[in-house]
């Protein structure tokens, strides 16, 4: 894969983030087609779960980033904890999506583990 697919002034198109940005597109909407099966009532839960989803990745990401790689409330805790461009972990995305659905599932009165399995199913995407 080509490290930088283009560059158009000082904006970068990142291979690795479009690939990412492709899977997740894909990823919800097959959610999206199964809604109904999981047990979201309506559209608005559907958006709400999109955003716990990716809330939830990106606060996962960024918690387990900081535990791993820096010491607490040193300067390069700060720096990558506001950081746009690095501090993140994959790993700690997938702990921080079961939290984050859990949660919306408690709060919307839906089945936990329906749901975990169609977004289980999507997640390689």
């Amino acid at each position: 894969m080509r490290p930088v697919l283009f560059t158009l002034g000082p904006f970068k198109l990142y291979g690795y983030g479009a690939m990412i940005v492709l899977g997740g597109a894909a990823a919800f909407r097959f959610l999206h087609a199964r809604r109904r099966e999981v047990g979201l009532r309506s559209d608005e839960d559907f958006w709400l779960l999109v955003n716990v989803i990716l809330g939830a990745g990106f606060l996962g990401g960024r918690a387990l980033f900081l535990l791993e790689y820096t010491r607490w409330f040193s300067r390069d805790f700060w720096r990558a904890a506001f950081s746009l461009s690095e501090g993140f972990s994959v790993l700690g995305a997938f702990a921080g999506v079961p939290l984050g659905l859990w949660l919306f599932c408690r709060a919307r009165e839906v089945a936990f583990l329906r749901l975990l399995d169609a977004v289980c199913v999507m997640a390689p995407l």
